[in-house]
């Protein structure tokens, strides 16, 4: 079986692509002598500017040791941003709080979906019982020793606001989300 491989290299190497039969691949490549190239890795995008996504714990992020982790929150960062402090940690409890209990391969018992509470009836009986299970949740958290939560509820838009309130092994964390029934945003603590 023959191949055949067509390598055009025009002056611009980001415009180089390679042909095989009727497939055309761009490739990032620089023409070496007649038979052999050399990949060239792409220019570094730039991450995309998030206005409504903001954090700000109790203590400064710098200090803190809660891991790192991919920025994953609202979406994954399309050039896998690595963050530290604060922000790993509010990021996976606003994970937690937006994933459907048993959704998770090996992870059946991970998850409280906030914005299925608000698809239902919602009364103040209701809500103590959310107010626990949020609590319970942060908690399952290893980073988490102890959660307080308060809930805002606003009938008219049916938007929650959650504020957490919980202890670490580094100190005291805040986080503030706000709850559609669509979405979980992480807001500025005031």
């Amino acid at each position: 079986m023959t191949v055949s491989l067509t390598f055009n290299a025009p002056t611009v190497p980001d415009q180089a692509e390679a042909t095989f039969g009727r497939l055309r691949i761009p490739v990032n490549a620089v023409l070496l002598g007649t038979t052999q190239f050399q990949t060239v890795p792409p220019p570094p995008v730039p991450a995309p500017a998030v206005s409504s996504v903001q954090f700000q714990s109790t203590l400064g992020t710098s200090s803190i040791d809660y891991g790192s982790d991919v920025l994953t929150f609202p979406g994954v960062d399309p050039n896998l941003t690595l963050s530290k402090g604060g922000r790993v940690l509010a990021e996976a409890l606003a994970r937690r709080l937006s994933t459907p209990r048993g959704s998770l391969p090996f992870h059946e018992d991970y998850g409280l979906d906030l914005r299925g509470f608000l698809n239902e009836a919602v009364t103040s009986d209701s809500l103590y019982r959310l107010k626990s299970a949020v609590e319970r949740e942060c908690e399952a958290d290893e980073r988490v020793e102890s959660a307080s939560v308060s809930l805002d509820y606003n009938a008219q838009t049916r938007r929650l606001r959650v504020r957490i309130e919980a202890t670490t092994a580094q100190g005291p964390f805040r986080l503030t989300l706000a709850v559609s029934q669509v979405t979980v945003e992480l807001l500025t603590e005031a």
